[in-house]
């Protein structure tokens, strides 16, 4: 007898499952998709445990017929497409008849529709994609989906869910996109029985970023827009001023669907050139309208990648509408507009990547006492040698000698393990001292960075921070930690808050753990890299990490410092 044998059909569904259902997040990616499908005016999207126990999206659209229903769980089974040219002309989300049948083969599945043209609603439960039952019954309009109990008959795939925070995090975040390119429709996400999202139908896509997004982009952003014969495309980018440490905010659309792009990803960054710091990122909000000929969206089992024909033409027509919008900006930095793209000596790059005045470091750090003692001064801790003599490379590593070799410094790791060794001193048998403020400050934030917030709000107040809730996705800031008290609170929060929204490691929580929250607050306080130290400054920083426990990593665990010695010197210079 061959080795070879086909496989039976519920373990083909289980492995069609892996390539589909990811975790909790690819299920309402999916069946928010097919809502959209069904023609639909609003989208309500319900899930309990993080999506394990149960994710249920319903929506007002035109129905399932009974007929339909009897298949709609059949791999392969599909109304988008009929033949092979139909793939070069598709114009709906899902097409292939694939996500119903591989959820259903994973879970216990129940799909509940009202049919506009049969005038009667149907009930269709699957078990493990099989023991399918079909009864009449009495249901509003539209098609309600229900996914219960995910993985209970894959154990393996159920133990490698993350956290319920992690992935309560990624479903908003998903329902948020996909919002986006649908204005006009109606979402709402509810966890646990707790409405966390809501998005009412608008007119204004801007009204729609800012339901997703918050106020602080939603006031940033710059319109673009381009055409010629084969591509259309508009959109939002955020004004320089604007950035974050990766490309989480810059979300792509072709033809409404949301897509990764390196081709667009890359215009973008083109665009801005050295108008962000290096490895920081604008955001940016854009959709493109093209012929489906001309774009293939079947190269990735979860069609999160596309392929287009035409990608040159569509980057550089990017990068050129980018550029333009920037131009228009009045003053960046105060340099004039139709500058920004022109020649720039050192010192006017520099003032275009540095946000606050460098010659200000004190007052943008913080620090109760002066950074920096006189050179000439002993270090606390006996830590001698480093000579007074310092060069900073990049605006990020600071350059010396000692009697062993040549030190290099990483700024920004220093900075973070001298803010820590504060943070900890003042927080050691007690609570962090906070500094009220004279004029509370509201803080705006995106439904997701709002839950975040919720969730640690007593690890915030642990460190010294006094925040309260003050209306939907709304705070106020009455208190700061005394230590960085002339920092920027509402720029802080948010850098945190963006910490922790992506870390899936640490779920969307710092666990109640003060001293997470201080490496937090230490390393989004911290100077940066591009930012620019006078000689006073760096020669402060250094004797105060000389003073510092742990002289050789920031709190993070990263080295702060690189030695090459003499010895390996003259062996590269073959001296010896």
């Amino acid at each position: 007898m061959g080795r070879i044998r086909i496989l039976p059909e519920d373990l083909v569904n289980k492995i069609s499952a892996g390539e589909v259902v990811e975790r909790p997040t690819s299920i309402v990616k999916e069946l928010i998709e097919n809502s959209l499908d069904a023609g639909g005016s609003k989208v309500v999207i319900e899930v309990e445990k993080g999506g394990s126990s149960l994710i249920r999206v319903s929506d007002d659209g035109y129905g399932i017929p009974k007929d339909d229903l009897m298949l709609v769980c059949e791999r392969h089974a599909t109304s988008k497409v009929h033949e092979l040219s139909d793939l070069n002309n598709i114009r709906t989300f899902g097409f292939r008849g694939e996500a119903l049948a591989s959820i259903a083969g994973v879970s216990y599945m129940k799909i509940t529709s009202y049919s506009k043209d049969e005038g009667m609603g149907w009930c269709l439960d699957i078990a493990g994609g099989i023991n399918k039952k079909v009864k009449e019954i009495g249901c509003p309009p539209g098609t309600t989906v229900e996914v219960m109990h995910l993985f209970y008959n894959t154990p393996a795939r159920k133990k490698f869910m993350k956290s319920i925070a992690s992935e309560i995090k990624h479903i908003t975040n998903i329902t948020g996109i996909e919002s986006l390119a649908h204005p006009e429709k109606g979402f709402k996400l509810s966890h646990n029985g707790r409405w966390i999202f809501t998005a009412v139908p608008t007119g204004d896509i801007r009204e729609r970023i800012r339901a997703v997004y918050g106020n602080d982009l939603a006031i940033e952003l710059l319109p673009v827009t381009f055409e010629d014969d084969v591509i259309k495309g508009h959109g939002f980018i955020t004004k320089p001023s604007y950035d974050k440490k990766d490309r989480k905010y810059q979300v792509f659309f072709v033809n409404k669907r949301h897509v990764h792009s390196p081709v667009l990803s890359h215009a973008i960054s083109e665009a801005y050139g050295t108008l962000l710091p290096s490895n920081r990122y604008a955001g940016a909000i854009i959709f493109i309208e093209i012929d489906p000929s001309l774009v293939d969206v079947n190269v990735h089992p979860t069609k999160k990648e596309v392929r287009f024909s035409e990608d040159k033409r569509l980057h550089d027509s990017l990068v050129r509408c980018v550029k333009d919008a920037l131009n228009k900006i009045e003053s960046i930095g105060g340099i004039p507009a139709g500058d920004v793209y022109g020649e720039t000596n050192e010192d006017t790059d520099r003032s275009l990547r540095i946000k606050e005045s460098i010659g200000r470091y004190l007052d943008k750090t913080g620090f109760e006492t002066d950074l920096y003692r006189h050179p000439g001064e002993s270090s606390a801790t006996g830590k001698e040698g480093l000579k007074g003599i310092f060069l900073q490379a990049r605006d990020l590593y600071l350059i010396t000698y000692d009697a062993d070799g040549i030190v290099i410094i990483d700024q920004h790791a220093a900075h973070e393990r001298v803010l820590f060794e504060e943070f900890k001193k003042k927080s050691e048998g007690s609570r962090i001292e906070s500094q009220r403020l004279l004029f509370p400050i509201t803080l705006e934030t995106s439904p997701l960075e709002a839950m975040m917030l919720e969730t640690n709000i007593e690890v915030f107040h642990s460190i010294g921070f006094e925040i309260e809730g003050f209306g939907k996705n709304t705070f106020i800031i009455n208190a700061v930690p005394a230590i960085l008290r002339k920092h920027d609170p509402k720029k802080l929060l948010l850098d945190i808050l963006d910490e922790i929204t992506d870390d899936e490691n640490g779920a969307g929580s710092l666990k109640n753990q003060t001293g997470e929250g201080i490496i937090l607050a230490a390393c989004r306080s911290a100077v940066k890299a591009s930012d620019k130290l006078n000689e006073a400054e760096i020669s402060g920083l250094i004797e105060k990490l000389k003073a510092t426990d742990s002289f050789s990593t920031c709190p993070h665990g990263r080295p702060t410092v690189f030695r090459l010695t003499w010895a390996e010197l003259e062996k590269r210079f073959k001296r010896k």
